[in-house]
């Protein structure tokens, strides 16, 4: 069953994470090195059929034009949305321990990474949006950083969430 691609809520980050996907302490100071990293991360939720495929697709996309935001962190994600590539759509996060040079519009440097895996482009598109929603109008990068683990991470990232859909009722 491909139950996470029905939303019942417009909980959709929270939905598709949960704090396994998230890593505190990322062992990256290379943009490739955070890229491998991140697909370690993914392969944590078991959706992932080819790790392999996954970070030569993000290093594709990378390639095109940074994933990198303002305020240090980028939303990283395949070019094509495949339902081959994961068995379903998923969201992991993962903080270095010293921001790196990543390509942001801002050219500030990088530590907070959302890694977003979705099997259609719809569900890309809402992740994405909701994503950057978060990154600009909360403080969840902040908190972010001063997680101590995925547990605290997912809780940031849940708070956030319920705080931007309380505003827009």
């Amino acid at each position: 069953e491909q139950g996470k691609t029905v939303f019942v809520s417009s909980h959709i980050l929270t939905e598709l994470s949960d704090p396994e996907f998230m890593e505190a302490r990322l062992e990256a100071r290379s943009k490739p090195a955070v890229l491998r990293a991140m697909t370690e991360v993914a392969e944590r939720t078991g959706y992932l059929y080819d790790p392999d495929d996954l970070c030569k697709e993000l290093r594709e996309r990378e390639d095109l034009c940074s994933t990198g935001i303002d305020g240090g962190a980028a939303l990283l994600h395949p070019r094509h949305h495949d339902p081959y590539m994961v068995e379903d759509s998923f969201v992991c996060i993962g903080r270095t321990q010293t921001p790196i040079p990543f390509g942001a519009p801002d050219g500030g440097k990088t530590d907070v990474f959302f890694l977003v895996c979705c099997q259609d482009d719809r569900t890309h598109l809402h992740v994405l949006s909701r994503l950057c929603i978060l990154c600009h109008a909360c403080t969840i990068l902040d908190e972010l950083r001063q997680a101590a683990d995925g547990r605290e991470m997912h809780e940031a990232l849940k708070r956030a969430e319920q705080a931007v859909l309380r505003q827009q009722r």
